[in-house]
């Protein structure tokens, strides 16, 4: 924890040359927190935290960096209801802002966005799972994968993985489909299995 602290530190003495942080700063401090594998409450605070001083400096992060929150959302204990509440948040606004995209976007990227959009489209399922335990929750946790599923498939970046993750977690049958049907070419034209 102090080295974030001796980061933010820096930053606002000056001590660096730059005047303010940047997106690299704070993706290299989510980045490290997430390696550390610790997870839990603290980690994930730390991580929501230095995505809302993000967002007060204006500063966004890239199509492949949301990856390094919604991991931190799917580890460790999180007995805190407003922190699991914040975590739950993030993960539904970013669902909304990739429901939101042109999917033409991915089209037009690199082979290494549409995998990191795949691999994040696994990390939001995980996350929901985790956030929205017990049967309390299944309904709110059944639509949120769903809707994550139709924007993978949308956006074309479905892969045999995600299939797995998408079908361990949600009735095939809410998911439009009987347990046989492979992914259909279009849904999964993104991504280099």
């Amino acid at each position: 924890k102090d080295i974030f602290e001796r980061f933010k530190t820096s930053f606002k003495n000056g001590e660096t040359g730059n005047d303010r942080p940047n997106t690299h700063m704070f993706c290299n401090m989510m980045e490290i927190l997430v390696k550390s594998k610790k997870g839990g409450e603290d980690t994930l605070t730390q991580i929501l935290d230095l995505y809302d001083e993000m967002k007060k400096d204006s500063l966004y992060l890239d199509s492949s960096r949301h990856n390094y929150i919604v991991i931190a959302c799917t580890r460790g204990e999180v007995e805190d209801e407003a922190l699991r509440l914040r975590a739950l948040q993030y993960t539904t606004d970013l669902l909304s802002q990739r429901q939101e995209e042109d999917c033409a976007n991915i089209d037009k990227g690199s082979k290494s966005v549409a995998i990191s959009r795949m691999m994040e489209y696994g990390h939001l399922v995980h996350a929901f799972r985790f956030l929205l335990p017990g049967k309390d929750n299944i309904q709110r946790r059944n639509e949120l994968i769903t809707s994550a599923f139709k924007c993978c498939c949308r956006n074309g970046v479905l892969s045999e993985k995600n299939m797995e993750i998408f079908k361990k977690s949600v009735p095939t049958s809410v998911l439009g489909f009987s347990e046989n049907m492979e992914i259909k070419k279009e849904w999964s034209r993104n991504v280099l299995f």
